[in-house]
């Protein structure tokens, strides 16, 4: 997509040109690390076991609740808290992401907790699953969208200049 965008939308774009395959030259080299929408949106699926050795319920359907909801607020409060000095667009971008990611990891999750508990693993659980997935995975994609509305990039006649805009 970003290439169709390149070529046809913007052909004499050259100095965006260069940066957008920069970047991916990094990304295919190296990987994207920290990068990674899937490592980072599955975390909340790696609490199972601390919450296990938190808390036990008969049934509960839904251990990594527990260090989740915790973990949750904390990154909840440090994005609002960044959200507060966006503005605009750029500011609603921050929060709808930061609900929709959490809301999905935390909400969908539990449903699907209860639908295993209940017996379901059919094509319901399937539909949460994926509900849940494109959901955490839009949260992330806004916040990106959020974080690179709030970047400047310009160039001087031999640098690069990076700003903070909000």
């Amino acid at each position: 997509m970003t290439a169709v965008i390149e070529i046809f939308v913007y052909p004499l774009a050259w100095p965006t040109h260069i940066q957008w395959a920069a970047m991916l030259l990094v990304l295919l080299c190296r990987g994207p690390g920290a990068l990674s929408l899937d490592d980072h949106t599955s975390l909340h699926e790696r609490l199972e076991r601390i919450g296990q050795d938190w808390v036990t319920f008969e049934r509960f359907p839904g251990y990594w609740l527990v260090p989740g909801l915790i973990a949750g607020a904390l990154v909840a409060g440090a994005l609002i808290m960044l959200a507060v000095r966006l503005t605009g667009v750029t500011r609603w971008f921050m929060i709808g992401g930061v609900g929709l990611l959490l809301g999905s990891a935390m909400g969908m999750e539990f449903v699907q907790g209860l639908l295993v508990a209940a017996g379901e693993s059919g094509p319901i659980y399937v539909l949460v699953l994926h509900l849940e997935e494109l959901g955490e995975n839009c949260g992330v994609l806004l916040m990106l969208a959020a974080a690179a509305r709030s970047v400047l990039i310009s160039r001087a006649t031999d640098a690069f200049s990076l700003r903070y805009q909000r």
